[in-house]
């Protein structure tokens, strides 16, 4: 009997020591892992539009806004000059961040339920279900690219819906119809409003 407790006992320790290891064994999940509990860490009845640029300040490294500014210019990045694409990279990421501290509650989600990686040589997934006090599980996904030999997070999919994707087809829509000029303008006017 003894010998057959001890046996299943080894084969609990030998699964959970499994199944952790490949839940946050890599460098991708681990990163994505960071950021979610940092954004998780502040209790949300106590939490500040002061705390929530402190958690911003200390999670932002873990984003690429240089390819995700890229990427939500789409074709329209080619026509600006090498000035234009640094304002506009300050731009968006100061913009991102104006809509992260106003936003009410937790930006990711409350608690991590599962995370699952799918990583290359230069881009990775890290796919997270998560809880939400409003929505209930929700599957978010991390889409990262490899520069420089880091790892950042150039886009998040959340219920199936890109940001970078989103962003892009307003910013392609306001492009057609005006300025470069006219965008950063309005972009600005946006964040000294709120």
């Amino acid at each position: 009997m003894k010998y057959k407790n001890s046996l299943f006992k080894l084969f609990v320790v030998i699964c959970f020591l499994t199944t952790t290891s490949t839940l946050w064994s890599g460098e991708t999940g681990e990163l994505v892992r960071g950021v979610i509990l940092k954004d998780t860490s502040l209790k949300l009845e106590k939490m500040t539009k002061e705390q929530k640029r402190k958690i911003w300040d200390e999670i932002s490294y873990a984003f690429n806004f240089e390819d995700m500014t890229k990427n939500v210019m789409g074709d329209h990045w080619e026509e600006c000059s090498n000035e234009e694409k640094k304002e506009f990279i300050e731009i968006f990421t100061h913009y991102l961040k104006g809509i992260y501290v106003r936003k009410s509650g937790h930006r990711f989600g409350d608690k991590i339920i599962s995370l699952k990686e799918k990583q290359g040589r230069k881009r990775a997934r890290v796919q997270v279900e998560l809880i939400k006090r409003a929505e209930g599980k929700v599957l978010t996904d991390f889409i990262l690219l490899r520069k420089n030999g880091k790892w950042q997070i150039y886009d998040v999919i959340i219920e199936g819906v890109s940001i970078t994707n989103n962003y892009r087809q307003q910013i392609h829509s306001f492009l057609t119809k005006s300025s470069y000029k006219d965008l950063v303008k309005k972009l600005n006017h946006e964040q000294s409003t709120k």
